[in-house]
């Protein structure tokens, strides 16, 4: 298995996969797609038993690092990835472990009793919340503290890689993705809004997560320069395209809000019949015209 070139989408927790999940089973059948989760040896693991059977995947995704393409011998990896404001996305994170008793660090973050400064106290002393995005892109992978080494392999990957999203934009984001990716279905089934943490004085929480936040900063500047340079690479019809993808999705939380909460899985079924509602959008459609181009 020595494919030259693959594709990869590098989930990082709390950035909008869940979303990008549903477009990946619309797009790719099961035996195209594998998905890798788990620690550094689980997703080693999985790997292996893809190759003793004989499996060779188009595209891989998961909550996996920058990297697992050593362990197919692929030269020339394209991975993609979406990156987030630092502070909102960590806050969203710690959120998530609040509300999830079968989290990792639930024991630590979860007590009832602790208010939101304090999680911050106790996360900025777990690696896994600290540089949270540079850990996924620099190949580091929580393994140990990421340096500023490390920090210059993440911003390398994101100079390199054809694609980086970001959260903010997320539909723009999407649909640039699709493009480059040659996807026929570029509407998302919108799954896993998080609910707001709690509320806390804005500027007391920024403080609080810069501290350990410093790489992930940086980081972010450099993905909005080249998340810039990726738009411009396209003339108003992506701005039509996102105007009415923004609608449709709307739609979505207005006539399935119970999906808003949910977690999705690639391969699980669509409650959301995303496929029929791209193949009935009209032929003047900003969508379909960038489908189409």
């Amino acid at each position: 298995m020595n494919r030259q070139s693959r594709d990869y989408f590098v989930h990082i927790p709390k950035t909008g996969g869940s979303s990008v999940r549903t477009l990946i089973t619309l797009n790719y059948l099961e035996s195209e797609r594998l998905n890798l989760y788990g620690t550094q040896p689980e997703i080693f693991n999985a790997c292996q038993q893809a190759k003793r059977h004989g499996l060779d995947p188009h595209f891989i995704q998961g909550h996996m690092p920058v990297g697992v393409h050593h362990y197919f011998n692929d030269s020339a990896p394209n991975y993609y990835f979406f990156l987030r404001e630092p502070v909102a996305r960590t806050l969203s994170d710690i959120s998530h472990c609040m509300r999830n008793p079968k989290h990792g660090f639930y024991h630590i973050l979860g007590d009832p009793q602790l208010d939101m400064q304090q999680r911050l106290s106790l996360a900025k002393d777990i690696i896994y919340y600290r540089n949270n995005m540079t850990h996924y892109l620099s190949e580091v992978f929580f393994a140990a503290e990421v340096g500023l080494p490390d920090l210059h392999r993440a911003i390398d990957r994101v100079w390199k890689s054809p694609f980086v999203g970001i959260t903010e934009q997320s539909e723009k984001s999407l649909l640039i993705m699709a493009k480059k990716l040659g996807w026929k279905y570029v509407i998302p089934q919108k799954m896993n809004v998080s609910k707001q943490p709690p509320a806390i004085p804005v500027e007391d929480t920024r403080q609080a997560c810069e501290s350990f936040l410093t790489f992930d900063i940086e980081l972010y500047q450099i993905a909005l320069e080249r998340f810039e340079l990726l738009v411009n690479c396209y003339g108003g019809l992506l701005d039509e395209a996102t105007e009415e993808l923004l609608m449709l999705i709307e739609r979505q939380g207005v006539e399935h809000p119970q999906l808003q909460q949910s977690t999705y899985l690639v391969g699980d079924a669509l409650t959301v019949p995303v496929a029929d509602i791209a193949t009935n959008l009209s032929k003047d459609s900003p969508l379909r015209r960038w489908i189409a181009s």
